[in-house]
């Protein structure tokens, strides 16, 4: 008797454009009968995006609930876009340090992207439901996209992170640096550059145009929003948390925060290309950005 099933008995085969991590080796703890509640197969689809995750034995990556932890996954792959996560947390509440029912903070959690060339960048997930930086606790059930009856109740959420597709993912790293609170894992999916994406990539400048030259914004705030560059969203930036959004052309922009406060603020900022600046945008709050 085999540990994993498949509809029809055979396992199907990944979609064209993803490619499933093999976690297998770094599992930590033992989720049976949590993960046969959450899911009645070893592959499974959300938002069309492919996983598998492990039903019986030990199934679950999972960092200490009362230390720090630093758990490193091979990738080796080229022309990643995305990486997806399939998981919750636990102890992710208030009376711990963190928000109620998630946490936002890079000083908490943060996945590091280690690239090939020896560069990387650190970052936080995106909840693909609530498209914001965000990881949740078992026990939320807003933006889920699987629950299981538990005890009050037990939830999983999908999460994401977008990569540079031209250069090499060497390994991914998780960085638990909070004392009180877990982060859990069941499956990880990257989605490649397929050829016709690539092929749509080109499309996008004319054969004999010349390249825009592109910078980047790094926000710092001290109160959570939404970030707009000339009046598109861009996505959240979250309180005491640095993000930063990247391939903006260069020249003049008009920045905007949106406060969760109900405040709003405005200024007409110069990205310049290979070059750095601060400067104070005047809110009471108070708010710092570099542009590069």
């Amino acid at each position: 008797m085999t540990e994993n099933f498949f509809f029809a008995g055979a396992k199907p085969e990944t979609p064209e454009g993803f490619k499933i991590l093999e976690l297998v080796e770094y599992f930590t703890e033992k989720h049976t009968i949590h993960l046969k509640q959450f899911f009645d197969a070893t592959d499974i689809n959300f938002f069309n995006i492919p996983f598998r995750v492990k039903l019986n034995g030990y199934n679950t990556l999972a960092t200490p609930v009362h230390q720090t932890a630093k758990i490193r996954i091979p990738v080796n792959e080229t022309q990643v876009k995305d990486i997806y996560f399939l998981g919750h947390g636990t102890y992710i509440a208030q009376q711990f340090g963190h928000k109620d029912l998630y946490c936002d903070r890079i000083d908490h959690f943060s996945i590091l992207i280690n690239y090939s060339d020896a560069t990387a960048d650190e970052t936080f997930p995106i909840d693909m439901v609530l498209e914001q930086k965000q990881w949740s606790d078992i026990l939320r059930t807003k933006g889920s996209v699987s629950i299981f009856k538990a005890k009050p109740i037990g939830c999983v959420h999908l999460y994401r992170i977008s990569v540079d597709p031209d250069r090499t993912i060497e390994y991914i790293q998780l960085n638990d640096k909070h004392l009180k609170g877990q982060y859990v894992i069941f499956a990880i999916t990257l989605q490649l550059m397929t050829e016709t994406a690539a092929r749509k990539e080109e499309k996008r400048t004319p054969e004999f145009s010349q390249k825009k030259a592109n910078g980047s914004i790094e926000i710092e705030v001290k109160t959570s929003g939404m970030l707009y560059l000339d009046g598109i969203r861009q996505g959240r930036v979250s309180e005491e948390g640095t993000e930063r959004f990247c391939d903006f052309e260069i020249g003049s922009h008009t920045l905007e925060i949106h406060y969760d406060d109900g405040e709003k603020e405005t200024k007409k900022i110069e990205i310049i290309h290979n070059f750095r600046l601060s400067a104070i945008i005047l809110h009471l709050n108070g708010c710092r950005y570099l542009l590069s």
